[in-house]
């Protein structure tokens, strides 16, 4: 997901068009492909920390990636 979502930045869809008003930028980033990669990407990612930490599985690389605070610990 998180090659999908890179390629869909990389293709410019999401920008808005010419004469396009910029108020729409966020519906169109959101509702197409970059946001569904970026959500699902995001959402797949969340549940692997919350079962790595609900396992009390431990590697000091991957507990310092959660220790990051915008990650809630249980």
């Amino acid at each position: 997901m998180k090659r999908d979502f890179e390629n869909a930045l990389l293709s410019g869809k999401h920008l808005p068009s010419e004469g396009e008003s910029p108020l729409l930028w966020p519906v169109k980033y959101m509702s197409g492909e970059v946001g569904m990669f970026m959500s699902y990407w995001y959402g797949g990612l969340y549940v692997v920390c919350e079962g790595w930490q609900e396992l009390g599985l431990s590697d000091p690389k991957v507990d310092a990636l959660l220790a990051n605070p915008t990650l809630e610990s249980p």
